[in-house]
């Protein structure tokens, strides 16, 4: 009983056999002359169906967008509510007072 089967043993020898050097052409052809505007076009005149799952995702970004505007809302007038001035504010009350009275 021979240790690989005929097939193999046959696969092996034309293996050895095959030229060692690449292909002439190594690079892939280019793409035809407007091909990449005749993709673009034709993706533009098909009518997608829409699923439930980009509906779903819509809803998600625009709750998204909405929780980051009730952030920033609540950040600013939180600013605004405080009583005590910035450290920034107080440098400008100071910057405007004269140096030498």
């Amino acid at each position: 009983m021979s240790r690989y089967p005929h097939s193999l043993t046959r696969l092996l020898a034309l293996a050895r056999r095959a030229p060692r050097t690449p292909s002439e052409q190594s690079e892939p052809e280019p793409a035809p002359l407007c091909f990449s505007a005749r993709v673009v076009a034709q993706a533009r005149t098909e009518r997608r169906r829409h699923t439930g799952l980009v509906a779903w995702e819509r809803l998600c970004w625009f709750g998204a967008g909405a929780a980051v505007v009730v952030c920033l809302v609540a950040g600013l007038h939180a600013h605004h509510a405080t009583s005590q001035p910035s450290g920034l504010e107080l440098l400008l009350t100071q910057a405007e007072a004269p140096l030498f009275p």
